[in-house]
């Protein structure tokens, strides 16, 4: 995705997470779970304070995301908007836009019809077992996260 963005989308301002998941999962000691989800803090949710922070979420998604708002002031950081500006579009219209203006797609959408982080523990188990198929790397990296202390220290 990072690098569909800088190709496609170069005034996105991309902000750099202080660390990679691979080096959460040796400092938290295991990969995050449904209960101890530590990875969002530190990868999507930080930053973006004093501005509004646009994003993709649709209520159709989910029947936690159809209960959200288009506009909501952010819970931890009060300073922090989010707008989801096709928060009421249906997957049909969020293709039909985007092939009706041509807009280019990052190629991870060839298999799904959204994206978010590979492996959270938050998807479905079905949903899990289609990306460690898709990244077989990432998910042996994933699921033998006691081998990253060793490359990391290496």
């Amino acid at each position: 995705m990072i690098r569909h963005l800088r190709k496609h989308y170069t005034d996105v301002k991309i902000e750099k997470p202080e660390f990679t998941m691979w080096q959460l999962i040796i400092k938290k000691g295991m990969p995050p779970t449904r209960k101890i989800r530590y990875c969002c803090d530190y990868l999507k949710e930080r930053g973006g304070y004093d501005r509004r922070v646009l994003t993709g979420i649709r209520k159709e998604e989910s029947s936690a995301r159809s209960r959200r708002y288009y506009v909501e002031t952010c819970y931890k950081h009060r300073l922090k908007t989010f707008v989801h500006p096709i928060f009421d579009w249906t997957t049909e219209e969020v293709w039909e836009y985007t092939h009706d203006r041509g807009l280019p797609v990052c190629s991870l959408y060839q298999h799904q019809d959204r994206i978010g982080c590979v492996m959270c523990p938050m998807a479905s188990i079905k949903k899990r077992k289609a990306e460690a198929a898709m990244f077989p790397g990432f998910y042996r990296a994933y699921v033998n996260y006691h081998a990253l202390k060793d490359v990391a220290c290496s």
